[in-house]
Order: C-alpha cells, then structure tokens, then sequence
C-alpha cells in the first residue's frame, strides 16, 4: 500500500510541476496578446465615444473656420464637386 501511495504522490507532484509549467507558457504567450487587445479595446473605446458624442466631430472643423476660413470654403467646394461628380457616376452606372 505505501508503494502505490508514494506512486500516487509522485505523479500528483508531476503534475502540479506540469501544470506550473504550462500556466507560465500561457502567460507568455499571454501577455504578447494583452497589448494588442489593449489597443483594439482602445480603439472600439474611441469609436464608441464618437458615437454617443458625434459633436466632436465638428471641431476641427470649427477651428478650420476660426484660423482659415478660406481653406474651409475651398475644401467645402472640392467636397461639394466631389459628391456632385459621384452622384452623377452613379446615376450613369446603376442606370
């Protein structure tokens, strides 16, 4: 009987050490991961706050307006014939 409980402990005891050794492999591995999950939830956080706060999307065009109206009115004309030249390549393609 002590035999196969010595037996019983040894293998209990290589298996705790594999299983240390395991956990440190996955926490290596691991930890390669966390970073980039980090800055993907970073990201999915960022977009998210665009999407409950879409006025932050005004400011840069409001300090466009502020230091160079010009510029604004140009971009907003180039805007303006850009959607002008797709809707009419649409219309041409889809009709």
């Amino acid at each position: 009987m002590n035999d196969k409980v010595l037996q019983l402990s040894q293998q209990r005891d290589d298996l705790i050490h594999q299983i240390i050794m395991e956990r440190a492999e996955l926490a290596q591995q691991g930890a390669a991961l966390h970073r980039a999950t980090r800055i993907l939830d970073q990201f999915r956080n960022g977009i998210r706050h665009v999407k409950n706060h879409p006025e932050i999307l005004l400011l840069p065009a409001a300090a466009m307006y502020v230091l160079r109206p010009r510029r604004l009115w140009a971009w907003g004309l180039s805007g303006l014939s850009l959607w002008r030249m797709a809707r009419n390549w649409q219309r041409r393609i889809f009709s």
